[in-house]
């Protein structure tokens, strides 16, 4: 309650995964959302997850979007990932197919596969001018530290 971010995402993996304490989700997203206030990417992450599935929350696309987006821009992989899934399939987002497959590019670029299957299955529904902007974008996106990536 003092706001030690390590302790307070501590406590909120325990709540979430029942690690010694009752799992109480409603709970996990209170801590979960102290650490993610104070700018932890793990925690953001997982509170878009958690927004996503409705796990502890009422069910919001724009909350979860807000929060792997928040997650994204601090170099989270996951959130990366799940940023280029909400563009794939338009979820809470206009589907934007270069957008997407410049998330899975910034991904793959860490070796992760399944960002690297996304991408390789989302070219199909691309032009080639389209592959070569998103990859343009995935560029500067990494060299500009993650920010401004292609929004």
């Amino acid at each position: 309650e003092q706001g030690d971010k390590a302790a307070i995402y501590f406590l909120s993996d325990m709540c979430r995964d029942d690690l010694g304490i009752t799992r109480d989700y409603v709970e996990a997203v209170k801590w979960f959302t102290k650490a993610a206030e104070q700018g932890d990417a793990q925690a953001q992450t997982i509170l878009g997850y958690m927004y996503c599935e409705g796990l502890g929350v009422i069910k919001d696309s724009k909350e979860s979007l807000n929060w792997y987006m928040k997650a994204a821009k601090q170099g989270d992989s996951k959130a990366q990932y799940q940023m280029g899934k909400y563009y794939e399939n338009g979820d809470g987002v206009l589907q934007d197919y270069v957008l997407a497959h410049m998330y899975f590019n910034v991904v793959a670029a860490t070796g992760d596969q399944a960002s690297k299957q996304s991408r390789m299955l989302i070219e199909n529904k691309m032009t080639s001018k389209q592959i070569a902007l998103a990859q343009q974008m995935a560029s500067e996106c990494m060299a500009n530290n993650f920010q401004d990536c292609g929004i």
